[in-house]
């Protein structure tokens, strides 16, 4: 369903805050998207962790829950 949805024509009505968090060595998504998005979000914020897959939040649990934490303050 992820490869034949597109939304990207309407992510630009995102009025909420924005975290964006991506893995620069994911396999699955190319970490180019996380600027695609950000550009089109007003206001985004972009984290790109370093060394982590797909799965940030599994693979770098401690480094993503100091993301959020500092970013829902």
């Amino acid at each position: 369903a992820g490869a034949v949805h597109d939304a990207l024509d309407r992510i630009g009505n995102i009025a909420a805050p924005t975290l964006i968090v991506h893995g620069t060595e994911d396999a699955v998504v190319d970490p180019r998207n996380a600027d695609l998005l950000a550009e089109r979000i007003p206001g985004a914020r972009v984290e790109l962790l370093r060394g982590c897959g797909h799965l940030p939040f599994w693979e770098e649990p401690e480094r993503f829950a100091s993301l959020l934490r500092e970013f829902l303050q």
